[in-house]
């Protein structure tokens, strides 16, 4: 279960899914952070199912073994920013706009403790000034990314970083530089 997201905001998720009627498979790995490390085979075995399952139609082979070739999933910038226009558009092939528009909302407030002021179901919903931003990071050791959405705008930054540190600072600036008026709270 993960130590930077609460379990609750995931089964939130599996609540909107359910009374939407929207089919849905979840996954599970106990004491997992916010990485899954010790678990990295079983879940890119039940990656590769699944998209076995639902890409190609065809049932996966019984008893295979996936072992990951690297430390963990990786992604170019481009990808990334390729999710998030499917987000914002509301892609049904990627989220149906109804969940995609709660993602956004503000469901948890968060204290004032250097981390976003909401979360939303999956997002970070930081606290900005001059538009609404909602975004995710994550990091493996020496490696980050980060991904800043300004859905009003329809415009995404994403930033792979080999110094996890620097991530947030760089895209803060980067945005801050592209839609001035647009910072985060507490920064000139």
């Amino acid at each position: 279960m993960d130590d930077n997201c609460h379990p609750a905001l995931s089964l939130r998720l599996v609540d909107a899914f359910i009374r939407a009627d929207a089919d849905f498979e979840m996954l599970m790995v106990p004491n997992a952070a916010h990485s899954y490390l010790h678990a990295e085979a079983h879940v890119l075995r039940r990656q590769w199912d699944f998209l076995t399952w639902h890409l190609i139609g065809a049932e996966p082979s019984a008893g295979y073994r996936i072992d990951p070739a690297g430390a963990s999933l990786a992604m170019r910038a481009g990808d990334l920013l390729a999710f998030a226009r499917a987000h914002m558009r509301g892609d049904p092939a990627v989220l149906p706009a109804s969940t995609a528009r709660l993602m956004r909302e503000p469901q948890v407030a968060l204290p004032d403790l250097g981390r976003p002021g909401h979360w939303g179901l999956g997002w970070e919903l930081p606290r900005w000034t001059g538009g609404t931003v909602a975004g995710h990071d994550g990091s493996t050791p020496g490696q980050a990314a980060t991904l800043r959405l300004v859905p009003d705008a329809g415009v995404a930054v994403a930033l792979p970083i080999d110094v996890p540190r620097y991530a947030g600072r760089y895209v803060s600036d980067v945005m801050a530089w592209r839609w001035p008026g647009t910072r985060p709270d507490g920064c000139g």
